[in-house]
């Protein structure tokens, strides 16, 4: 073989890629979150984005019932912080909340509380989980509060939580979904409410919420069963003397459908803080993302942090286990889910130029899902997900044949690797040796790709021996675990299992 060929070879697989994604970025040298800046629920959900679809959790075989053809793929780690994960959880969910949103136009309210609430938020994980449920009841109460007492009528909600800024700092919000109307004290009529009255409620729900979060946090801390490390009473006064901002916003016309803002929320339901879309370059540890330029700031386009850095902070938005990212209030909560139908029937009559599909939908199903924690990955389960593999070639779905479990794919994962790269032609030849105790469907496939060899007379028989340097061929696989691509390398090194 051409050594000139070779080092060419080494140099294409080696050079860099443009967009490295988030997975890649928490891969790449080796690093873990700082102990002193994550909880060990954090540092455990790690491993897991970590391991996602590069063997950890096992590998399938799949065909195609019409060509034939193999493919292997991995399984996922079906975490909800999982960006790679994270598109078909959103789907999901957006179907849902579908099913049960009101045939009427929607506000967007983001309710959120002063800086210094930050430094109680990260001193422990039962202080975490006590302020982000204080969010979600203040914020909730706050708009019920007002809505009741300004117009007389019951609202719902569907909240978000959000604890990041472009910048992957603390900043915790809520993001509510709110109908523009809600129903009578009594339950009888549909009260709508012009879409411009909203701007001047701002105020009324910020005093509300400030007063409801602050009585709470002054007991709280008076009982001492919050950690503030001294400094509690101090932080309480400087929040106490700030005005607080609340932002309601009426949409743009395309948004003001329920359907429009649920799918402007859906993007921020699953996965955590940043997606792969965001990030620029990870080069000589040093990782750039980008960033939306605020009006009226000066603020950078792009922001570059060490490579550690961008680790905690990604990781400090991991959310404590068991704990809910979405919360349903009022008309959208479980228990008000049977009444659903005769609210709609109200909003009907309160819009007779309406013809709602809603409400057909609606009459021909009457079972409504519900969208709030009951319907929400609030654990940490893994290895639950697969891809939905296609065929390239007939673009039908592929059959799963068989799978092996982790521990065995890991195992074998070096070899499968090289397979691959025969089957694509980046390498000219098969690997030499074939681990013991491979399980049968990738045995199988292994031996489909030396019959495919033996045709195209790369390799002599279907034994050991090969035709180029067995030496470049490990350089070519050290190349690949360099530069992580979709052919993933092992996590870990298992000692080879002994023949049977």
């Amino acid at each position: 073989m051409n050594p000139r060929a070779g080092a060419d070879e080494i140099a294409r697989i080696t050079r860099p890629l443009k967009r490295p994604t988030v997975q890649q970025v928490l891969t790449r040298g080796r690093l873990h979150p700082s102990p002193s800046r994550s909880t060990a629920n954090q540092r455990k959900v790690f491993a897991q984005l970590s391991g996602c679809r590069r063997g950890r959790y096992g590998i399938q075989q799949h065909r195609c019932l019409s060509c034939g053809s193999v493919k292997l793929t991995m399984i996922s780690c079906s975490n909800r912080h999982c960006s790679v994960c994270g598109d078909g959880a959103s789907a999901a969910w957006r179907e849902r909340v579908s099913r049960i949103a009101l045939d009427c136009d929607h506000i967007h309210c983001v309710v959120t509380t002063p800086h210094e609430i930050n430094e109680l938020y990260d001193l422990s994980e039962h202080n975490t989980r006590w302020l982000s449920n204080q969010y979600y009841e203040c914020s909730g109460l706050a708009i019920e509060n007002v809505f009741r007492k300004r117009y007389g009528c019951e609202v719902g909600q569907i909240q978000v939580i959000h604890t990041w800024n472009q910048q992957l700092q603390r900043h915790v919000h809520i993001h509510t979904l709110i109908p523009a109307g809600g129903m009578s004290q009594d339950g009888a009529h549909w009260v709508t409410i012009p879409l411009e009255d909203y701007e001047a409620i701002q105020q009324d729900i910020a005093i509300e919420f400030k007063r409801l979060f602050l009585d709470r946090l002054k007991r709280r801390l008076k009982t001492g069963r919050i950690e503030d490390n001294g400094h509690g009473h101090a932080i309480l006064a400087a929040m106490a003397a700030k005005n607080w901002i609340v932002n309601v916003q009426v949409p743009h016309a395309k948004y003001q459908s329920p359907l429009g803002l649920i799918n402007y929320l859906s993007y921020y339901v699953m996965g955590t803080a940043i997606s792969d879309a965001r990030i620029v370059s990870d080069d000589h540890g040093i990782v750039v993302f980008k960033t939306k330029q605020r009006s009226g700031r000066k603020s950078p386009k792009t922001c570059a942090l060490p490579r550690q850095e961008f680790i905690d902070r990604f990781v400090s938005h991991i959310l404590p286990r068991g704990m809910f990212r979405v919360r349903c209030r009022g008309l959208y909560s479980s228990r008000a889910i049977p009444n659903l139908l005769q609210v709609r029937q109200c909003i009907s009559a309160a819009y007779p130029e309406r013809n709602s599909s809603l409400i057909e939908k609606l009459k021909a199903d009457s079972k409504v899902v519900a969208v709030d924690g009951s319907e929400e990955f609030s654990g940490e389960r893994t290895g639950s997900t697969t891809y939905r593999c296609i065929c390239p070639h007939d673009k039908t779905p592929m059959v799963t044949e068989a799978r092996a479990s982790g521990a065995d794919t890991l195992r074998c994962l070096s070899y499968l690797k090289l397979v691959i790269a025969f089957l694509k032609g980046i390498i000219p030849a098969m690997p030499p040796v074939r681990p013991a105790g491979l399980p049968y469907h990738l045995a199988r496939f292994a031996q489909l790709a030396e019959t495919k060899a033996s045709e195209s007379g790369e390799v002599t028989t279907i034994t050991r021996t090969v035709s180029i340097d067995y030496a470049l061929q490990q350089k070519i696989a050290a190349a690949f675990d360099k530069r992580k691509s979709d052919l993933p390398p092992p996590l870990i090194t298992l000692p080879r299992a002994s023949p049977r």
